[in-house]
């Protein structure tokens, strides 16, 4: 899962907030993925990746830490764990029945994380009408605009020494908890009470010169 649109954030977000239960096949296979290697995955994906249909099983869990668990720290999990996730669940498979539904020959498996995927979530289902008034509240007529994007906020100034000059009188922090009260109304899961929206101070001047006046570019 890399967006709130993706069915399987979509799915897990249900789960999670309707409190339902996993099938049995796959509460089965998130204890064995907990007795293994120590996490408990909320939900899992199967699908079949195109244009091979390749198929594929997501192991969802909640944080980043746990992602890390599975991986050793690596970029994806190692061959070798894979291919005991897939024995595990062609076994499940097989004890189930359900070979007619889940292909398990040549699986990939891969983690996901749920509470990255919510953060953002959250912080970009701020209005552009809550931002407005959000800067008529804070009247600071150095303020150019408000930018969310992904878990971040970034307040730009007009100039770089309006920017900087900010950040060092005690601004940033006081910015930083306005914007999370309006991201808090969209937290489903109390994630910004554990850490806040990551904000930052730039300025008009730096979007301008150095990014061409490029949203693209500059959060690119």
């Amino acid at each position: 899962m890399i967006t709130p649109t993706d069915p399987d954030y979509q799915q897990t977000k249900a789960r999670l907030k309707k409190r339902t239960p996993l099938e049995p096949i796959f509460a089965e296979l998130a204890a064995w993925v907990a007795a293994r290697f120590g996490v408990t995955p909320v939900d899992f994906w199967y699908d079949l990746h195109m244009p091979d249909r390749t198929p594929r099983l997501e192991i969802i869990v909640r944080t980043d830490d746990e992602d890390t668990t599975l991986t050793e720290g690596e970029w994806r999990m190692s061959a070798a764990r894979q291919a005991e996730v897939a024995q595990a669940f062609a076994d499940l498979v097989a004890k189930h029945g359900l070979q007619a539904k889940y292909q398990t020959q040549s699986l990939f498996v891969y983690p996901g994380v749920f509470d990255d995927v919510a953060r953002k979530e959250a912080n970009e289902s701020v209005s552009e009408k809550d931002i407005g008034a959000l800067k008529r509240k804070l009247k600071n007529p150095e303020l150019w605009e408000i930018v969310k994007q992904f878990d971040t906020v970034t307040f730009f100034f007009f100039t770089k020494e309006q920017a900087e000059r900010n950040k060092t009188n005690g601004l940033l922090e006081k910015y930083a908890a306005a914007w999370g009260k309006l991201a808090a109304k969209h937290d489903d899961f109390g994630l910004f009470a554990q850490r806040g929206v990551t904000t930052y101070f730039d300025s008009k001047e730096v979007f301008d010169n150095e990014y061409g006046g490029n949203w693209y570019h500059y959060f690119k």
